[in-house]
């Protein structure tokens, strides 16, 4: 059983302040026994995804990534 934690500090595209984006960190919480996810956008949301959605998301934006240049790149 374990708790694999990853951290990335970003910037909002379209500025989260009429200042600008002063910066987030994002975390991602993976639980091995559940395959459960819990991503935390620094920002105050917090989402949660069992295994099956989470793959759906990235096989859906790694289509969309194919389809267009201007999204996320996968």
């Amino acid at each position: 059983m374990a708790t694999v934690v990853l951290k990335e500090k970003y910037r909002c595209y379209d500025d989260c302040r009429a200042e600008g984006c002063p910066e987030h960190e994002s975390t991602l919480e993976f639980q091995t026994v559940s395959n459960a996810y819990k991503f935390d956008n620094g920002k105050g949301d917090t989402y949660y995804f069992e295994q099956g959605e989470l793959e759906t998301m990235v096989d859906l934006l790694r289509q969309l990534s194919v389809r267009r240049v201007d999204s996320v790149r996968i």
